[in-house]
């Protein structure tokens, strides 16, 4: 009988005991493997040294690989892999990969979608959403709803919203359609800055619809038409959903991301969700609502205006006894969003089209070569060609040579620019956190944009 004593990488030993000339029968042993599943590869040579039969024996181990939720293997200082106890001394199948999301400026609904949240809302709950209702109709549009003989619901009727938290009777705003942000709690409904007082009854026992209503029956209707950026439902114990525009990276599927459970909302209507720009965000930075200006900071375009220029801008002043510049050039060939106390004077070349929005109000300002939009007020100028001298501040105003001036009070929830078809500037509010300084996140470069020094 012929023996042969390997050592594993561990010192331990394998054992190879043979018996018979030629043919014949080999025996392995080895000490317990208390680490990872081993293989070790063992030679069989005849006298002769000609012949040579390789066999590999292979031990089952008490641990198993450490893998990381994205499908990586755990490894120690020098290459050793680190392992694990396995559970029943079985190793599992490995872990299915992470799914990963990409946040999106905005989602948009066409009448044809909607999520159900398969959540029923409490009596504290608060519902905030930031809505744009950019159709205006004589019909129903729910941004919420759900009811049974009591209701939680949104509706927006051509300009008129129709709210309930907890009741059967309906609290009518006139004008909301203007509005851009919503906040709905146990007997008030807030539309931007202006809150109203509501009945309540009782709570409905039903899940709510997110952009449409669910009926007594569960049968989703009068589905909203719209953006959204974000739908929350918090109570007094902290943020119970908080829903943000993602797109799914595996299937490129547009959705609501609850931030809170990581739970992905499709739409579970006739259509997908339409997707803004991508926000290809950096671990270094935070996306947020809204950016706030005191008269402390102001950007730069970095691109001149022209007669081909487009602009759309979501804006709020939080103060209005004195004029501010949201952007633009007041000399030569201008191109301004001037917001004085009064009426405010959106400059395109030579056309200063004028608009009152001296409120706290949010407002939504669109301005296109040869039609001015504030909300649902538009007004139409002729078009003369031009160039301005300087590329467009945002935040504050450039007077001839001088350096730009830091002029506006007030929130802005984004900023975008073009020329013609091609999108220059798409900003979104965004945080730095090393400083906690406050910018954009340009949706075009995906590269933050910091104000001026």
């Amino acid at each position: 009988m012929a023996e042969l004593i390997k050592q594993w990488e561990d010192g331990s030993r394998l054992t190879a005991t043979y018996e018979g000339s030629g043919g014949g029968d080999a025996v392995f042993t080895s000490e317990p493997n208390e680490g990872i599943d081993r293989d070790m590869s063992v030679s069989f040579v005849d006298a002769s040294g000609s012949i040579v039969v390789e066999r590999t024996v292979s031990q089952v181990g008490l641990r198993q690989r450490f893998i990381t939720a994205d499908g990586k293997v755990f490894c120690v200082l020098g290459g050793g892999r680190f392992g694990v106890l396995k559970e029943g001394g079985v190793e599992p199948e490995p872990p299915t990969p992470m799914e990963t999301y990409t946040r999106l400026t905005y989602i948009e609904c066409t009448g044809e979608q909607y999520i159900n949240l398969n959540y029923i809302v409490q009596e504290d709950d608060v519902i905030k959403c930031y809505y744009d209702c950019n159709v205006l109709t004589k019909e129903d549009k729910f941004l919420f709803g759900t009811y049974d003989s009591n209701a939680v619901w949104l509706s927006i009727y051509n300009y008129t919203a129709y709210t309930r938290f907890g009741s059967g009777t309906t609290t009518t705003t006139s004008y909301a359609s203007r509005n851009h942000y919503v906040e709905v709690r146990k007997e008030s409904v807030t539309f931007d800055v202006t809150e109203t007082t509501m009945p309540y009854e009782e709570m409905p026992a039903t899940p709510l619809f997110v952009f449409a209503r669910r009926s007594t029956s569960g049968v989703a209707g009068a589905h909203f038409v719209g953006r959204c950026t974000m739908f929350k439902i918090s109570n007094a114990n902290g943020d119970v959903i908080e829903l943000r525009p993602v797109k799914r990276d595996s299937d490129g599927k547009v959705g609501m991301l609850d931030v809170i459970s990581g739970i992905f909302y499709a739409s579970e209507g006739d259509a997908d969700f339409i997707g803004g720009n991508e926000v290809r965000i950096t671990e270094e930075y935070e996306i947020i609502d809204r950016v706030y200006f005191n008269k402390n900071k102001a950007f730069n375009t970095g691109y001149l205006g022209n007669n081909t220029t487009y602009i759309d801008v979501m804006f709020q002043r939080t103060s209005t006894s004195s004029a501010a510049y949201l952007f633009g050039l007041t000399q030569g060939n201008r191109l301004t969003g001037y917001l004085s106390s009064g009426s405010a004077y959106w400059r395109y070349g030579n056309a200063y089209p004028t608009f009152a929005t001296a409120t706290q109000k949010i407002y939504k300002a669109v301005v296109t070569p040869g039609k001015t939009t504030v909300d649902d007020t538009s007004k139409t100028f002729t078009v003369n060609e031009f160039e301005t001298s300087d590329p467009i501040p945002v935040g504050g105003y450039k007077s001839g040579t001088n350096p730009i001036t830091k002029h506006y009070i007030g929130y802005i929830y984004y900023f975008r620019m073009w020329h013609g078809d091609t999108l220059l500037v798409d900003w979104y509010p965004c945080k730095r956190l090393s400083d906690g300084v406050e910018g954009f996140w340009d949706c075009v470069t995906q590269t933050f944009v910091e104000p001026i020094k």
